[in-house]
């Protein structure tokens, strides 16, 4: 996770692994999954076609199944965000281990004993692991480098802005975002002080300015 900020205010911003694996099981599988705001869209870049994986009488239930792990996936980044300030006073090594602890219970290969209830997901999320780290590893379109990151001078005039606006001090404000390797300009409010966006999305000012100032104000105080 790298961090921006001032004495004040606060904003992490990570590409978290577990949430391109969710990604990846979806996409490689070729899960047909409803539209929703919460849902970001396609991956980016090449995915290789695993779909073999799942035969077809169980593809609409493991599509389904899905829903709830992504929203279980996106839970636990939520979760974290409000650890961050329980466990400010840890050393940063014994934040990590309890953080790679708590991942465990939302992704626990290879026998993903957490799937245990959504046997057809289960099935596919075994078989494709391996290929979705592997992908996961890979430098995106660009490279991470070049998108997903946040202009300095736009994360702080919001988080003025913000702060000024909702009458507090700007050491209140401790926001996280993930920014997924996903196609398109997206975005969405996960909880209070955590946001997921797409890769290009910091890219738009106008909208990244929109997520920032939804993300500081949902997490204020």
């Amino acid at each position: 996770m790298q961090l921006a900020g001032s004495s004040s205010w606060r904003l992490g911003t990570d590409n978290a692994q577990f949430l391109h694996i969710g990604l990846f099981v979806r996409d490689a599988t070729g899960l047909s999954v409803p539209p929703s705001a919460d849902i970001p869209p396609r991956l980016a870049g090449d995915v290789p076609d695993l779909s073999a994986v799942l035969p077809a009488s169980e593809r609409a239930t493991a599509a389904a199944q899905w829903v709830v792990w992504w929203r279980r996936l996106v839970g636990h980044a939520v979760h974290e965000v409000r650890r961050r300030g329980q466990e400010g006073g840890q050393d940063v090594m014994t934040r990590a281990r309890a953080m790679a602890e708590r991942e465990q219970e939302i992704l626990d290969p290879p026998e993903f004993q957490s799937l245990a209830d959504m046997q057809a997901l289960r099935s596919a999320v075994v078989a494709t692991f391996d290929d979705a780290v592997a992908w996961t590893n890979r430098p995106g379109p660009g490279g991470w480098q070049e998108h997903g990151v946040f202009a300095w001078p736009l994360i702080r005039d919001t988080a003025e802005s913000t702060a000024a606006e909702l009458g507090i001090p700007a050491g209140e404000l401790d926001a996280v975002v993930h920014v997924l390797n996903v196609q398109g300009s997206w975005s969405h409010l996960a909880g209070p002080g955590c946001g997921i966006c797409s890769i290009t999305m910091p890219d738009d000012p106008r909208a990244a300015r929109l997520l920032l100032h939804d993300l500081f104000a949902s997490g204020a105080g």
